[in-house]
């Protein structure tokens, strides 16, 4: 966001109109999440003004904790902040209707004066206090608050003095979100067995987490498939592989309703090393950073919305 002291001229910049991984996927005149999230306190999902679903996922390892690890990791390439598909085990609360659902609402009733534009951010000068947009153009701000990926921005920016950079490795995840034919219990698998390409698959009754949508009476279920990679070394196989994968677990993926697969850049974020550096240099300059990948720190959203808690007020 830029910020202006006038809020009506206040801008809200961002890739595109479904640039955040909280918009879901359309289906049916519903929306589905891309990932699974799941909280540990039903108030976080009550005080936004949703439904909390309760859910206990049983967790299976297939192979051995090792391997498991060596996927996560990319070989032991990346050290990840947290292992956030770990975190899904056990008893956790779930949006009715999905996250996005939620999410779309918040946005259409903020009532947020700002203007929303997308585009691609090449340049950042600190000192004309102006950022370059395509295609946009150059739009000067008086302050800037940024939840976009930190690496991204800090390699946008036109230095006044001493270069500031910090080793900002990641894991990128294909996704993988099916709605299949059958009646499957809530699970997560950890699959280190190097069989499988995905690391984990979880699957979550449609009929208790989506109510909203009329398929009928038939037994459906929400299957999940994670796959990391490093950007640069993407698997081009990866949704044949991971079809296989669901099929080795006895998904039924004859005939399924719905497929979508996506890549998440920054599926798992990387060691924090010289990041308060930036994040301290660029507040001197009026940038604020915040958020999961504007801090470049592994938030759970309930951390996130924890410390942004006054906003809701």
């Amino acid at each position: 966001m830029l910020k202006s002291n006038n809020h009506n001229d206040s801008l809200v910049f961002d890739f595109w109109s479904g640039g955040s991984t909280l918009h879901g996927w359309d289906f049916l005149k519903q929306c589905i999440d891309r990932l699974p999230i799941g909280v540990n306190d039903p108030n976080t999902i009550n005080v936004l003004g949703g439904i909390p679903v309760e859910l206990r996922l049983e967790d299976e390892l297939l192979g051995t904790e090792g391997d498991y690890e060596f996927k996560v990791t990319c070989g032991g390439r990346v050290y990840v902040q947290r292992d956030w598909i770990a975190g899904l085990t056990g008893r956790k609360w779930y949006v009715s209707g999905g996250w996005c659902s939620l999410f779309r609402r918040l946005v259409s009733q903020s009532g947020i004066a700002a203007q929303a534009f997308f585009g691609d951010l090449r340049s950042v000068d600190f000192n004309r206090k102006t950022i370059y947009i395509l295609p946009h153009g150059l739009v000067r701000y008086e302050e800037i608050v940024n939840s976009l990926p930190l690496e991204y921005v800090i390699n946008k920016i036109v230095y006044p003095g001493t270069h500031h950079r910090f080793p900002a490795k990641y894991v990128t995840m294909y996704i993988t979100v099916a709605i299949v034919r059958g009646d499957y219990e809530p699970h997560i698998w950890f699959l280190g067995k190097r069989r499988f390409v995905s690391s984990a698959i979880v699957t979550l009754p449609l009929k208790l987490l989506y109510p909203q949508l009329d398929l009928g009476k038939e037994d459906l279920t929400l299957a999940y498939a994670f796959v990391p990679q490093l950007m640069g070394k993407l698997n081009p196989d990866a949704r044949q592989k991971v079809m296989a994968d669901f099929k080795r677990l006895g998904l039924d993926m004859r005939n399924s309703l719905f497929i979508r697969s996506h890549f998440e850049r920054y599926g798992y974020l990387g060691q924090r090393e010289g990041v308060d550096d930036v994040i301290n240099m660029l507040a001197d300059y009026g940038v604020e950073c915040v958020g999961r990948l504007g801090t470049w720190r592994e938030l759970g959203i309930n951390e996130i919305l924890a410390e942004y808690s006054s906003l809701l007020k």
